[in-house]
């Protein structure tokens, strides 16, 4: 009797392990702090310092 098994042939492949997901949620949590920060320093920079520039000219 001939057995013969449908599918993969040869050698599995080894999987890559998966990695953990908590540094790619870190990451995408920051990118609005840090957007949040970047509008805080423009709104600073803009009611101070280009506001003295322009009474001084």
């Amino acid at each position: 009797m001939l057995l013969v098994m449908f599918g993969r042939e040869g050698r599995r492949r080894r999987l890559t392990p998966r990695r953990s997901s908590f540094r790619t949620i870190a990451l995408l949590t920051l990118i609005p702090v840090f957007g949040l920060l970047l509008m805080l320093v423009w709104i600073f920079i803009a009611e101070n310092v280009l506001h003295v520039a322009g009474k001084s000219f």
